[in-house]
């Protein structure tokens, strides 16, 4: 059975098609060995409710074994956590995964697609702001939304340019369903173009944030220099409100599930 929405982990069936369906693309020599993502502060959450860190100090499970026990992690650590919660290990871990940087002029400004405008809210903003005059928005339907029609890239160019960015200034990468997917399609896309960006901006909701630049800095050379800028988010999924209810704490803990997630596929 299909997900209905991000709050929970995909089946195996599931992420069978996942990975059957993502683009394919070559990781740089010099990352091959590399991995990006940290799980110190989520690791020091499970100490604290006594629950097992096996998945993210094992390398030999595979991403099947990672999805589904990390699926079950968290339906013993949520219900924990909303019971009793250790503030400060979940700002901690919070911090982690929103970790900004100053905007700095790019050669592009990368947009990861979303069902919310504010991302696309937030690219306009700094074009405006002259970071870059180059957009690339990425996204298709994830699987739970597979039944809408228009892709989230296709929304979101309606709004930036309902915002003032001109049509010729946006590049749509409408397929993607997953965000490691988003990134290697991109990065096809932009090759097919001929472009070779040496710096990017990339807007992302704060909890994703963490994810998507260690999948970013996984697939391009070292030489390329990203900035990470946060788009706003709806007040639940905030730094004093996430952990309050189960859904936002799902998804947001979720992040650390699926970066393990992305070593194990050594896409991260």
């Amino acid at each position: 059975m299909l997900r209905q929405d991000n709050s929970t982990l995909p089946g195996s069936d599931e992420l069978a098609h996942i990975l059957n369906t993502e683009a394919i693309r070559p990781i740089p020599p010099e990352n091959t060995a590399l991995h990006f993502p940290d799980f110190a502060s989520f690791k020091a959450i499970l100490h604290h409710y006594n629950l097992p860190s096996d998945i993210l100090d094992t390398d030999t499970l595979t991403i099947h074994t990672i999805v589904s026990q990390g699926s079950d992690l968290l339906d013993r650590l949520v219900p924990a956590i909303l019971q009793n919660p250790d503030t400060s290990l979940l700002n901690a871990a919070y911090t982690y995964l929103t970790e900004e940087d100053t905007p700095h002029k790019s050669d592009l400004i990368f947009v990861f697609g979303s069902r919310t405008p504010l991302r696309a809210e937030k690219a306009a903003e700094l074009y405006h702001q002259h970071i870059s005059q180059k957009i690339v928005v990425s996204g298709g339907n994830p699987i739970y939304h597979s039944g809408d029609t228009e892709p989230e890239a296709l929304r979101y160019k309606e709004i930036l340019v309902d915002a003032g960015v001109p049509e010729a200034c946006i590049i749509t990468e409408e397929h993607s369903i997953t965000l490691p997917d988003n990134v290697r399609s991109s990065l096809n896309l932009l090759e097919q173009l001929h472009l070779s960006p040496q710096s990017l901006t990339v807007v992302n909701s704060p909890y994703a944030q963490r994810r998507g630049w260690a999948v970013l800095k996984k697939h391009l050379p070292t030489s390329v220099q990203i900035y990470r800028v946060n788009a706003d988010c709806a007040e639940e999924y905030k730094a004093s409100n996430w952990y309050k209810q189960e859904k936002t704490l799902r998804i947001i803990l979720n992040e650390f599930i699926k970066m393990r997630a992305s070593v194990a596929y050594n896409t991260a």
